[in-house]
């Protein structure tokens, strides 16, 4: 077995090292910039001859790509939700809530339109910041819900903020889970998100990753019983959705590397 896993009731470690293929595989794009080889999966052709396709990946069991599961319009409507009214709820941490003071824009308003100045925790340590360079720069994750402890890699114990309702709906009438917590990532050209396992949660459960924006490569790895591993690479557009259930929540690794301009 894993060495990260003894027995099938010992919860998976997201500490644990990532397989050696899925590193090769992750080094390999970071070097290849932004060329796309024949092995991986591209969801350009199905959009174009059935937008709302979705098929499992014959490699990693469980795993399955919805191309073009948001609409334009979906799109600027959770683009809208989360900046202009989830951003500004105390409740929901951001990666600048550690190190700052958050104002509270006018009711009426959001960050885009009031350029207070963000005070930090410590000045020794940092320096002031503007809506502006907060929005452009500083502002690299949001959570909602179930309020995720990044250093330790768990979910409080505590009741957390309820998710947003409508967020909550879509997601729902969708995919068969509870819409309980989200964590979203922003990213900009040429970004990646470091390898890691998503099993901090309940890994009986799905799990889905929407894209939106800028088309990305994300590299999923599978680590048998035996300690081999299979991995795929999917070119994801916006508006894909990628939903992770069965075998592809246990013992998974992921990432994602935004393409550049």
């Amino acid at each position: 077995m894993p060495p990260d896993r003894i027995a099938d009731d010992e919860p998976l470690n997201p500490h644990a090292k990532s397989p050696q293929a899925i590193k090769d595989e992750y080094k390999r794009h970071q070097k290849g910039g932004e060329h796309v080889g024949p092995q991986m999966i591209s969801t350009d052709q199905q959009q174009q001859s059935d937008p709302g396709l979705h098929y499992e990946v014959k490699d990693i069991p469980g795993l399955v790509v919805y191309t073009s599961f948001l609409s334009s319009q979906s799109q600027l409507f959770l683009l809208d939700k989360l900046f202009h009214r989830d951003l500004l709820n105390p409740e929901h941490k951001t990666n600048v809530h550690m190190h700052y003071h958050i104002p509270n824009p006018p009711q009426g308003q959001s960050f885009f339109t009031h350029n207070d100045v963000f005070t930090p925790i410590d000045p020794s340590c940092h320096k002031p910041l503007t809506a502006r360079q907060f929005l452009d720069k500083k502002l690299r994750w949001m959570t909602l819900g179930g309020q995720y402890d990044w250093t330790n890699k768990v979910y409080p114990s505590e009741t957390p903020p309820p998710f947003p309702g409508d967020i909550k709906q879509i997601i729902e009438t969708a995919f068969p889970m509870k819409a309980e917590a989200a964590i979203v990532n922003l990213y900009s050209p040429g970004d990646t998100l470091s390898l890691h396992r998503d099993v901090s949660e309940d890994c009986n459960q799905p799990l889905v990753s929407l894209s939106i924006g800028c088309e990305c490569i994300f590299i999923v790895g599978l680590e048998d019983e035996k300690g081999g591993s299979k991995t795929a690479t999917l070119r994801l557009k916006s508006g894909d959705a990628v939903l992770m259930s069965g075998e592809s929540r246990d013992n998974v690794t992921t990432t994602r590397l935004q393409r550049r301009r």
